[in-house]
């Protein structure tokens, strides 16, 4: 759990500090952006490496090696004496991203069966709370202290964890098969793919749609993927075992995945923007930085909630019909939100409600794609499984930004009609994962393990 937190922290607790970095190190706002877009990509492409590391050498030996490379990142972005080793920091950081999957390996790997659901969605809760409580915690820093460089003084806290985690965390017993080799060329095409692809989804606003960095990136980095699924099709030891992704409901459960992240981390680009936009704009809550990302506490709150429910709630009925549950309340809090905006208390129920709900859906996700995978691939599978969340956050956030600066007032701020679409195009997105795991629910489990408790 506190390696989880420490990488979902550091993924949010730099954006409010941006604006306070850029002047610090005397560079322009594009370049500054890419201390968030190194740690974003990085953290991407490690998430399911570093989970196929773990099936197949120890989860527990894995992850010691991730935090320590998350802190030697973080030492070199607060000591940096200009923007480029600090973007180089935090792209070592991004490699935090890997704890994610190995945390999930290590529950399924050395936990008795009866505590593996509810164990699973503690984790899953830790993301959602870690990356709300970033937001806050950095307007805090940026706000009432004198060193804004403690966003990334923090990040040495995973050394104490690390040495923590070979102290309590016992070996696996699994037998993890014969071959205990990687697929190098199959993880630099899935590297260098995936790289280009987020490139294009994150820089989309600052190249511009049809610049032709953009459409160079755009192009060639989902072609690469194609080649790198055509290629691990034919190995014997693939990195990533496209038959298992395959099946029907690990399928079904990364394409709710994907819609989920869409919809979801489009609050982190649209609530603090309309809450710190000022009331002359006629839609904005008028809020200081600090206090609009206090907005997204009890949404926080809620899904830590919501995560411990959804294990009560899936041994009875069922993680799938938790799933649904889940995006069903996403989806009626952002048809909500598109009406009930104006001032900050509707605002913050309803973001609890939504909290409630990606609490919900994240846990049930989780133990269903670790139901629905063998012992010796759980890393792999959450891996991917957090890693197409992570590219629909991307492309959710990037959307949204896209849609508020099609409408602009005078004064350069997005109109309130163009927070009226962000929020409908939310709606429309949480509600056809709301179809896609009524999809679910009907299918069997085919081909998979013995389901975990209560799955």
């Amino acid at each position: 759990m506190a390696a989880t937190a420490a990488y979902a922290l550091s993924q949010t607790l730099v954006i409010p500090a941006l604006v306070t970095l850029t002047a610090e190190t005397g560079t322009d706002p594009a370049t500054a952006s890419w201390l968030i877009t190194a740690f974003l990509i990085s953290s991407a492409v490690a998430t399911p490496i570093a989970g196929r590391l773990g099936d197949l050498y120890g989860a527990r030996r894995v992850l010691v090696v991730v935090l320590v490379l998350f802190a030697a990142g973080a030492l070199l972005a607060a000591t940096a004496q200009s923007i480029g080793p600090m973007i180089a920091g935090r792209a070592i950081a991004g490699v935090s991203g890997g704890a994610f999957p190995l945390a999930f390996a290590i529950v399924r790997g050395v936990l008795p069966s009866s505590l593996v659901p509810k164990s699973l969605a503690t984790l899953s809760a830790v993301f959602g709370l870690g990356g709300a409580i970033g937001l806050p915690l950095s307007g805090l820093i940026v706000d009432y202290t004198s060193d804004v460089r403690l966003v990334f003084w923090i990040g040495l806290l995973a050394l104490p964890i690390a040495a923590a985690v070979l102290v309590v965390v016992p070996r696996a017993t699994v037998d993890r098969g014969a071959s205990r080799s990687i697929d190098w060329l199959g993880s630099l095409l899935f590297a260098g793919g995936l790289a280009v692809t987020l490139l294009a989804i994150t820089q989309s606003q600052n190249w511009g749609w049809g610049s032709a960095p953009f459409l160079l990136c755009a192009v060639a980095g989902p072609l690469v993927l194609v080649g790198f699924v055509a290629y691990e099709r034919r190995q014997p030891n693939p990195l990533v075992d496209i038959a298992l992704l395959s099946r029907r409901p690990m399928l079904m459960t990364n394409v709710v995945t994907v819609l989920i992240g869409l919809s979801t981390f489009a609050c982190f680009v649209l609530v603090p923007a309309l809450a710190s936009a000022p009331r002359s704009t006629g839609y904005g809550l008028g809020l200081s930085v600090s206090v609009a990302g206090l907005l997204l506490v009890p949404h926080s709150l809620a899904s830590v909630v919501g995560s411990q429910l959804a294990g009560h709630i899936g041994a009875r009925r069922g993680y799938r019909v938790v799933l649904t549950l889940g995006v069903a309340m996403i989806t009626i809090s952002f048809a909500a939100m598109t009406f009930a905006r104006h001032d900050w208390l509707p605002v913050m129920l309803l973001l609890t409600i939504l909290g409630f709900g990606v609490g919900l859906s994240i846990a049930a996700l989780t133990n269903i794609v670790v139901a629905e995978s063998p012992e010796s691939h759980v890393g792999i599978a959450t891996g991917i499984n957090a890693l197409v969340r992570n590219v629909g956050a991307a492309t959710g956030a990037a959307f949204s930004a896209l849609v508020l600066s099609l409408s602009l007032l005078p004064s350069g701020l997005p109109t309130d009609g163009a927070y009226t679409v962000a929020f409908v195009s939310s709606t429309l997105i949480a509600g056809a994962a709301v179809a896609v795991s009524l999809v679910l629910h009907r299918l069997r489990s085919d081909g998979g393990p013995a389901p975990v408790v209560g799955t």
